[in-house]
């Protein structure tokens, strides 16, 4: 491992992690990666990145939270699945 490297362990644990199923090891190595002013900025994005894997459920966060749907009244006629409104009326007598 050369000096300019020294953050790929860290990295690369970041990531593994994640698919071993270990969360603990990788949240601690993506928060530990960003603490550096040497870390390279590609390496420092895709940490921050990484770290949205091993972010808690909110209810277990936030204890006593209540997550409820909401729902917002949509136009006649505007599909969700498309993301389209539909085309604008003229007015015409």
């Amino acid at each position: 491992m050369t000096l300019s490297k020294w953050w790929e362990p860290l990295f690369e644990a970041g990531i593994a992690a994640f698919y071993e199923g270990d969360l603990e090891a990788g949240r601690l190595a993506c928060e530990q990666l960003p603490s550096s002013d040497a870390l390279p900025l590609e390496i420092e994005r895709q940490t921050r990145r990484n770290q949205i894997f091993y972010t808690g459920n909110l209810p277990d966060l936030v204890p006593g939270i209540a997550i409820e749907p909401v729902e917002v009244p949509m136009p006649a006629g505007w599909s969700a699945s498309t993301r389209a409104s539909p085309p604008p009326t003229t007015a015409s007598g």
